[in-house]
């Protein structure tokens, strides 16, 4: 729950929706250090569920059901989690950030972080329209296919073999 993951604009965001079977869930521990009354305001809110860590088992099951993958964050030197959404066929909806543009590519539905109303608009969004839901899981199988741990060992490799 550090700062730079950008959930309490999402938190506004998911309050601004109106829709009462929409509900959000959060994965991810904390260390007391990033204690935030702002975010913590928000645990027992009706809709919202703070699960903290969770089991890659149940995380991909969590990936599998959601009507998409929200990811806000601020910064982010690469996004394995989305890539993780995309593997389970989840669509995305991701802060338009440079490392995110670079692993997403098209798989994904973009807000500006910085916006509650554009993060809302776009939730909302993938909320209503099972077509491009469907396009994005479409997109999503092919993006994950570029990324994988053996290619990045290989260029791991390939770099230390130049030195």
């Amino acid at each position: 729950l550090v700062p730079r993951k950008n959930l309490k604009r999402l938190l506004e965001a998911y309050c601004n929706i109106d829709n009462p079977n929409f509900e959000l869930y959060l994965v991810g521990g904390s260390h007391s250090i990033y204690a935030d009354a702002e975010v913590n305001a928000y645990i027992g809110h009706k809709g919202i569920h703070f699960l903290g860590y969770v089991s890659d088992d149940e995380l991909n099951i969590l990936y599998r059901n959601a009507i998409a993958y929200i990811n806000p964050s601020l910064y982010e030197g690469f996004g394995i989690p989305n890539i993780e959404a995309l593997m389970q066929e989840c669509p995305l909806v991701v802060s338009d950030i440079p490392a995110f543009r670079e692993v997403c590519g098209n798989a994904a539905l973009y807000f500006d972080p910085n916006d509650v109303e554009d993060i809302q608009t776009k939730i909302t969004k993938i909320m209503n329209n099972e077509s491009l839901r469907m396009t994005l899981i479409k997109e999503g199988i092919k993006q994950h296919q570029l990324f994988s741990w053996e290619k990045s060992a290989l260029c791991v490799q390939n770099i230390i073999n130049c030195l």
